[in-house]
């Protein structure tokens, strides 16, 4: 299954392919302003999944001290 900031990197690509292909000018650059957001909204995901894989690492170390301590 892909990241919540994959998907958004996949949309901002899609939406510079449309800004490319696109011959209005107006047409171009709402294209182009859809691509800077999905790629802001891509950067917050990243963030949050990184805070997330690290919250599960430090349970996951926790829960290893903890079995080690018992021994």
């Amino acid at each position: 299954m892909a990241s919540n900031s994959d998907m958004c990197m996949a949309r901002a690509d899609e939406c510079a392919h449309q800004a490319e292909q696109s011959i209005l000018t107006e047409v171009k650059e709402q294209f182009l302003r859809s691509e800077r957001a999905w790629r802001g909204l891509a950067v917050r995901h990243s963030a949050q999944e990184a805070r997330s894989a690290r919250r599960l690492q430090d349970v996951a170390d926790s829960a290893a001290q903890a079995r080690e301590a018992q021994l």
